[in-house]
């Protein structure tokens, strides 16, 4: 899926949009590979957190996730 995703983002798609989706779906190497190329780390912590993975969750929050974005 990550080859898909790439060109997607490589034609415009929203970078945003797929780490929401990485996130929600427990793909946490996906996930930071997003953030490594700019995904904002507020949207992977709330939907990781969304995810109920606390544990990963935690460690965003650790590298400067807002808890404010937690929306349950």
């Amino acid at each position: 899926h990550f080859d898909y995703v790439e060109s997607l983002i490589s034609r415009g798609a929203s970078i945003s949009w797929a780490v929401e989706g990485a996130a929600l779906g427990g793909h946490q190497d996906f996930t930071e590979t997003l953030l490594a190329r700019g995904a904002n780390i507020n949207c992977a912590a709330q939907y990781t957190a969304q995810r109920g993975n606390v544990a990963y969750a935690e460690e965003l929050f650790r590298r400067g996730a807002s808890i404010d974005y937690i929306v349950y």
